[in-house]
């Protein structure tokens, strides 16, 4: 019989598997012997015509007459479990499903009706509630509170570890929820951090009494039946004896021990192994895993440990006691962060390298979402709307020389995201590191177009067609793959399709064992082989270069991939700091352990880049300097590298090094939409718009669901007078993220210029809903109010330029521009000559002044970088 755990061979009539110890309770004797159970004769055969069950649930189906599915939450060794929606009740609750081979025995069901009569009667603010156990058409399930949240082991695999504060919060929760049902004579006996929900509050609330019994109660489960999860299992039940209200807090100590270093206190290679540990070990010291902790807290945490139940704590109320003491030595700063949700800026970082399994994004995707810098900051003084910051959306492709009638590139592609086909599907993140590897290795291809990464994603598990998702983004062939990753053995299938036609162009399958090398060995062939079934060039990195874009081992790559998603897709869109600690933590890992890997220095400068705009501290910009000069000493040969380190020139206004930087990036990836981003937003900031448009144009091309380029470039059709085009770009940009506060900003702000005042007031309302401390808020609501006239609002928001020039405040106005350029400030030309904010000031001496010293600077910019890089542009 196999293991459904381990799928170790057994003997049929095997109990439990030999190799993990897991339970075997439905395993089927065979047929050829006697029809009694060769462990209980007194129960009855399970045979091979036993009802299966439903595996699974489909979202939005209706199960036994009254439950909508509205999404699976997990599975466990009992079922799957299912939010759902109770239409009688109209409610949601959680359902839990037993799996036929459980629910075949009738001793087991009556075990769940005994425990869940008991749990019924706990009603306690840190205890989820149970409700009943029911029957459809043989398939049984369990219905109890749905609570909304992040269980406590999602959580620690997340943050790695918790605070102090916050650790000793969910613990004192979690005791208190103990003590309500020890009272009652309940004991959970299988308490681990994933029966731990932390709920939208921040609050503990524990989960599953499945398994409880009361401790009157005996002879329900059989003499040294195992019943638990060996990681957090207390000696007395590893080796089957009673087990009372102690071992739930030897559970409690475990799960306390693992809050507090990020790891638990015995591991090994089998859940037996790890049992024995339980059994027989000592637990070592938290201190020696996180020397900052107390000794009050580590003597503690040890007691819950005892082996012998006689040197517990004794009861929940007395663990309870001790806590609230360590607390009261905890800052008062981190017990007041404790009460905040597990995703508040308080949680302290820390990583396991084996447990990185985070979906991958394209490290150059952050090089774009991290581009703002100080100069592109809107200023009290000066009435020009910032340049944006980075983040996400689409566009489509504007029409080109070398286009096909229907606008598509002859020589384009769309690589997909690979699918994962793992036993577990837990390897998206490793999926999503080979096809942005693929991806940055024909971005290098001058003559193909290549869709980035971060807008294919948006395809995973699409149901449109080959030729639809081509026709959406505008290319010619689409490379699909699968791949199958099993401990180090990994198989990979991929297969390169015309999609118009439909037809197989070229397919190959890859079996290999893993490692770092044969990972870009893979990627490498795949890659040679697209080039020549499209019949382009694949021009390969040096040696050099190689080695500093990729690390020496596959954990730090796996770093890698992980900072990058934190980065540019949670920092640069939502603007926590949690997501800039963690990302700014994994890549410090990566370059401790490995100080030559270039790509994590890159990852730096642009991390601390995107916090700079928004904390204008120099301290992070000086971390963007000290990090993209190690990056471009490690890697000068590479694109990223040249991208951040001429970002570096840039703002120092050292334009003539920063754009012969631009150009080895340029030349490095003339399809890196990241790069023709970045050229074109350094034109923006010079305010040389006409010459940003075709970088903005090809970067919207590569890259259809990326927001920013879109935005940008409505900005500079705007300072360039095309106003159609602003309005109708804004509208898709917003279409794309219609929850992006910048979205919602620029089209509002728009709006208001065009005075279509009631639609951008519905905008600022969702604004405000939704961001309610974005920064421009204000100046957006005082900028509504001028356009409208009502004067005295206005400036009771704001008194910046564009405020007082939407007024008729001449003097006022020009004055603070005249304070602005006495201090360094400068104005772009043509937005002065064509941006409406200026209207009333025009015929004004004092204004046309202004404007005749910034033509000049137009000038002059435009002759000496205008066509610096015309041999690079699109």
């Amino acid at each position: 019989m196999k293991c459904p755990k381990c799928q170790h061979e057994n003997p049929p009539e095997s109990t439990y598997c030999g190799k993990c110890a897991t339970n075997l309770p439905g395993h089927v004797p065979s047929p050829k012997k006697s029809g009694a159970h060769p462990q209980d004769p007194g129960r009855p055969l399970v045979t091979e015509t036993l009802e299966t069950g439903r595996e699974a649930l489909a979202t939005g189906a209706t199960f036994a007459g009254r439950y909508q599915i509205i999404e699976e939450l997990g599975h466990g060794g009992m079922g799957k479990v299912y939010r759902a929606l109770d239409r009688e009740l109209n409610e949601e609750v959680a359902l839990k499903l037993i799996r036929p081979e459980i629910a075949s025995e009738r001793k087991t069901l009556d075990r769940f009706r005994s425990e869940l009569r008991t749990a019924r009667r706990i009603s306690h603010r840190n205890i989820g509630r149970m409700y009943e156990l029911m029957d459809e058409k043989g398939t049984h399930f369990i219905t109890m509170e749905y609570v909304p949240g992040e269980d406590l082991k999602s959580a620690i695999h997340r943050f790695g570890r918790l605070p102090i504060g916050k650790s000793l919060s969910i613990a004192r929760q979690v005791a208190e929820g103990l003590a309500e049902a020890h009272r009652l004579g309940v004991v959970h006996r299988d308490l681990k951090p994933s029966n731990i929900m932390i709920d939208r509050e921040g609050n503990a609330r524990i989960l599953d009494f499945g398994i409880a019994r009361t401790l009157e109660e005996k002879g329900i489960t059989g003499a040294g039946v195992m019943i638990g999860t060996p990681e957090y299992m207390p000696p007395e039940q590893a080796e089957g004896r009673d087990v009372d209200r102690r071992s739930d807090i030897y559970s409690l100590g475990i799960i306390l021990f693992e809050m507090v270093t990020g790891r638990a206190p015995f591991e090994g290679d089998t859940p037996l192994a790890v049992a024995m540990k339980h059994k027989s070990e000592a637990p070592p010291s938290p201190k020696t895993f996180e020397p900052q902790l107390s000794d009050d807290l580590a003597r503690l945490i040890l007691r819950c440990l005892e082996k012998d139940k006689a040197r517990r704590y004794q009861t929940a109320e007395e663990l309870l006691a001790d806590l609230g003491a360590v607390e009261k030595g905890v800052p008062t700063t981190e017990r007041a962060a404790a009460r905040k949700p597990l995703t508040s800026r308080e949680i302290t970082v820390t990583f396991r390298l084996k447990k990185l399994i985070i979906p991958a994004v394209a490290l150059l995707g952050v090089i774009a979402a991290g581009i703002v810098l100080f100069k592109s900051l809107p200023r009290k003084d000066a009435g020009l709307t910032p340049a944006a910051p980075p983040s996400t959306a689409v566009s489509g492709s504007p029409s080109k020389p070398g286009l096909s009638p229907k606008g598509t590139w002859s020589n384009s592609i769309a690589v997909l995201p690979f699918a994962d086909l793992s036993p577990e599907k837990d390897k998206e993140w490793f999926c999503d590191g080979m096809t942005g590897e693929i991806i940055g290795q024909l971005q290098r291809i001058s003559d193909l177009k290549v869709i980035s990464q971060s807008s294919v994603v948006v395809y995973r598990n699409s149901q449109k067609s080959p030729k639809e998702v081509a026709r959406e983004l505008g290319v010619a062939h689409l490379l699909e793959g699968d791949i199958q990753r099993e401990g180090e053995a990994v198989k990979v299938h991929v297969r390169l399709i015309d999609a118009e036609s439909g037809v197989l162009v070229w397919s190959e399958k890859y079996d290999e064992i893993l490692s770092l090398t044969s990972f870009f060995e893979i990627q490498d062939q795949i890659s040679q082989a697209i080039a020549n079934a499209l019949k382009v060039k694949l021009s390969a990195s040096p040696p050099e270069a190689l080695r500093a874009e990729r690390p020496e081992s596959m954990w730090v790559y796996e770093l890698y991939l992980q900072g990058v998603y934190y980065m540019g897709s949670k920092y640069v869109v939502t603007y926590q700091e949690e997501d800039f600690v963690k990302a700014v933590a994994i890549f410090e890992e990566a370059k401790k352990i490995d100080p030559g890997f270039a790509l994590a220095y890159v990852g730096l400068a642009m991390t601390y880049f995107a916090k700079y705009q928004i904390s204008l501290d120099e301290n992070d910009i000086n971390q963007v300097v000290v990090n993209a000069e190690r990056a471009y000493q490690l890697g000068p040969e590479l694109g990223g590298s040249n991208l951040v380190k001429g970002y570096v020139h840039f703002r120092n206004d050292e334009y003539d090094l920063a754009f012969a930087k631009y150009r080895i990036a340029l030349e490095k990836g003339p399809n890196d939409y990241t790069v023709q981003h970045g050229i074109g937003w350094s034109y923006y900031l010079m305010g040389l718009y006409r010459t940003a448009i075709p970088f903005y144009q090809k970067a919207v091309e590569l890259a259809p669901f990326f927001f920013w380029s879109k935005a940008n470039l409505a900005w500079c059709f705007r300072n360039v007078g095309g106003q159609e085009k602003t309005e109708s770009l804004l509208r898709e940009a917003l279409s794309i993220n219609p929850r992006n506060p910048f979205s919602l900003y620029y089209l509002a702000d728009h709006l208001v210029f065009a005075r279509k005042f009631d639609e951008a007031e519905k905008l600022i309302a969702d604004l405000e809903s939704i961001a309610p401390d974005f920064f421009a808020l204000p100046l957006m609501r005082a900028t509504l109010y001028a356009a409208k006239g009502e004067k005295e609002r206005a400036l009771g928001l704001d008194k910046s330029v564009r405020v007082y020039a939407l007024l008729g405040m001449k003097d006022e106005a020009i004055d603070l521009m005249q304070k602005s350029l006495s201090k360094g400030g400068s104005y772009n030309y043509l937005s002065l000559i064509n941006h409406r904010v200026y209207d009333n000031l025009r015929g004004d001496p004092r204004f046309e002044k202004i404007v005749a010293q910034a033509k000049e600077r137009y000038e002059e910019l435009s002759a000496r970088y205008g066509s610096i890089l015309q041999g690079n542009r699109p």
